[in-house]
């Protein structure tokens, strides 16, 4: 398998988890039929200020969430580098194994067994064509003796 055909298969598999995440999620009629706009407009009354944000929320608060939000898209950051490290290794070792095999010799070698089994099945044929000569020869003989 070259590296243009790996390749292709990555972009499918790709594509087709992506297919899967869009079919999953919602459309706006989805959405329509969950809220109607007099729900958002109610919601939007019923939403905080930017005064009762500040009286709920202080600047420490709102660094100290700042802070484990950056932690934690860093760990994600994290993880998926180490995904993608791994999956490029198991890329490597699909590539490496590939090298040992001759492509060419493979096929050239199922087109021989296909030549011989049609050589033998040919064979078989002719074989059981003279099978059937010599019952029915043998069976005139029969008659010809039982005839006597």
């Amino acid at each position: 398998m070259d590296e243009q055909l790996l390749a292709k298969l990555i972009k499918e598999t790709i594509g087709e988890e992506l297919k899967a995440i869009r079919q999953e999620m919602a459309t706006k009629e989805d959405l329509k039929s969950f809220a109607t706009k007099e729900d958002l407009e109610k919601l939007r009354a019923e939403m905080a200020t930017k005064e009762d944000l500040k009286a709920f929320a202080t600047k420490e608060d709102f660094l100290e969430f700042e802070s484990r939000l950056s932690s934690t898209i860093e760990k994600i950051r994290e993880g998926v580098r180490l995904y993608i490290f791994e999956l490029e290794q198991e890329v490597r070792d699909i590539k490496s194994k590939l090298r040992f095999y001759d492509f060419d010799y493979i096929a050239r070698q199922n087109d021989t067994m296909i030549k011989i089994l049609k050589a033998l099945y040919e064979e078989k044929t002719i074989i059981s064509g003279r099978l059937k000569e010599h019952e029915s020869r043998i069976e005139a003989l029969e008659v010809m003796r039982e005839g006597k």
